[in-house]
């Protein structure tokens, strides 16, 4: 496990969402203790079920890796080949990042902010202090849908119990743009399309395989829409079929070895 860059000017964003979020709880709180009946039970049960994958989706979000290549060629044992120019075999023919040097895979963006390439770089949020990119994406969209969720569900504890309609309205409203945000990002995964593709001109999507395998690429199983775990693609497994230049064709796997 891994952590994002940390620095100062990106640590009010990471922590005016957690406040936000503790906001939201101290309300379901408050509201249990006036209204002690079965349904507020029920709902504060599910509340802070939810309460849970939120805090695990606001960690992966916020505070580990997104997805920088720098990591990536640690793992696979070959950073410091890379730093010393010794370049494996497979990665000869990927262009070089001009700003941090190491080879860029398609679909890795550099992002200016944290000065790093990001493998499925989606955007830097400076809402959460991070780049939005393959590691943690389900983490940010997880972070909004559930934070919608919970808002719908403190204005249901209103509404069954006859409390203030005004407030239970105005939470169903902010829960809802919440949920639709969370969700426009599932729909451009379902395109293959984040965000700064998004901008680019592309006449056909040479990654889009229909929204079923765009989808499976990051949501192998029903399982993995509902919880921050890493997808198992990575940087070189998006289309072998059309990228045999650098990605072996009978694996997913890269050979890493570097020039002898």
């Amino acid at each position: 496990m891994k952590f994002a860059v940390i620095r100062g000017d990106q640590l009010p964003g990471r922590i005016t969402v957690l406040l936000l979020w503790f906001g939201g709880l101290g309300c379901n709180i408050y509201l249990f203790c006036k209204y002690p009946t079965l349904a507020s039970q029920i709902i504060s049960g599910i509340y802070y079920f939810l309460g849970i994958l939120w805090l695990w989706s606001y960690f992966v979000c916020c505070w580990l890796d997104p997805g920088y290549i720098e990591s990536y060629y640690e793992n696979q044992g070959i950073k410091d080949n890379i730093l010393k120019g010794e370049i494996p075999h497979d990665l000869e023919n990927i262009p070089k990042c001009p700003k941090c040097s190491y080879p860029k895979p398609k679909r890795t963006h550099h992002c200016s902010t944290c000065n790093k390439c990001v493998i499925y770089f989606d955007h830097h949020c400076p809402a959460i202090g991070n780049c939005v990119g393959l590691y943690n994406i389900k983490g940010f969209i997880l972070v909004s849908f559930y934070g919608g969720v919970q808002l719908i569900l403190i204005a249901a504890m209103l509404f069954a119990n006859k409390g203030n309609q005004t407030g239970g309205i105005v939470a169903v409203m902010f829960g809802a743009v919440f949920i639709l945000f969370g969700l426009s990002y599932v729909f451009r995964i379902g395109q293959s399309k984040p965000t700064i593709e998004s901008y680019q001109s592309f006449s056909i999507n040479p990654y889009d395989h229909g929204n079923c395998s765009n989808l499976k690429e990051i949501y192998p199983t029903i399982f993995h829409f509902f919880v921050p775990i890493r997808p198992p693609s990575d940087a070189f497994t998006w289309n072998d079929a059309e990228f045999p230049e650098y990605v072996n064709n009978n694996s997913t796997n890269v050979n890493m070895n570097p020039p002898t």
